[in-house]
């Protein structure tokens, strides 16, 4: 095996053991907020208009679901089980069963999705586990960096497509744009008796809007500069770093707990430029 061979051979490694702590960690976030299917057990769903969540929701499985709660312990198993077996099988074969590393992408979309429609968790930043899962498909080198880049590529898209809707809708020109949203996100705070310094803090930029304006301008250039990936892989490792500093603001500020989305920092670090 050439050099070039065996170290994108370790960097594929480092890729995959990395995907997994993510995926464990999250799940496990999953099951300390209680979010796992089997300790809800859920008895009714939401219908949004989103073409994924309606075609899931004609498939008749939320319904099956909601009328045998047993079965939702499964859904949590089977996917917690999934990737050990994937991994199971590479270790003892040198390759992975693409009937195994399709019927995982497929699975772990549909749990996302149904997550999304019976326990009201955010597809958003679950989406870069379903691309990455991909690199479960693939044996060839050339092949697994590909499911890399699209992920890398979607992940970009994400940020600053968002930015891009704020632009254009012109919630950067609107001057309480970011007090109201932060209201109706922290509305709970305004009707309780909450003396913790994260009501006060919460409460103050809600009072403050043009503060509360200028850390939404700041955020959507945060977002903007994701746009520079398309055209460089230069600035990546700025690329995570702000990548973080936007999931922390992001939890302090709005309490949307975004941290799940960090698994894209594998798609931005050296090691993928390294083989091209």
């Amino acid at each position: 095996m050439s050099d070039v061979c065996r170290i994108w051979a370790d960097g594929k490694h480092k890729f995959l053991v990395n995907y997994l702590l993510f995926f464990y960690a999250v799940f496990f976030f999953f099951f300390i907020n209680h979010k796992f299917f089997g300790q809800v057990q859920p008895m009714y769903f939401r219908l949004e208009p989103d073409l994924p969540q309606l075609f899931v929701l004609a498939t008749g499985i939320p319904k099956w679901l909601v009328l045998h709660p047993g079965a939702y312990v499964w859904l949590d198993v089977v996917v917690l089980l999934f990737p050990a077996a994937i991994v199971a099988y590479y270790y003892r074969n040198n390759k992975f069963n693409l009937v195994l590393g399709v019927s995982f992408t497929a699975y772990l979309m549909l749990y996302f999705l149904l997550q999304s429609a019976l326990l009201n968790v955010s597809l958003h930043p679950c989406v870069p586990y379903v691309i990455l899962s991909g690199m479960f498909w693939c044996n060839s080198d050339l092949r697994f960096q590909l499911v890399l880049k699209v992920a890398r590529f979607i992940v970009l898209y994400m940020f600053a497509s968002a930015a891009m809707w704020k632009i254009l809708r012109g919630a950067l020109i609107e001057p309480q744009q970011m007090s109201y949203i932060l209201m109706e996100q922290h509305a709970n705070y305004m009707v309780s008796d909450c003396n913790a310094w994260i009501c006060s803090f919460h409460t103050y930029l809600i009072q403050s809007p043009v503060l509360s304006q200028t850390l939404y301008i700041v955020a959507t250039f945060l977002e903007m500069t994701f746009i520079a990936g398309f055209f460089t892989r230069k600035y990546d490792k700025l690329l995570v770093l702000l990548l973080i500093v936007f999931v922390v603001f992001n939890q302090i500020i709005m309490r949307i707990p975004y941290w799940a989305i960090l698994v894209s920092a594998i798609t931005l670090w050296e090691s993928i430029s390294d083989y091209d």
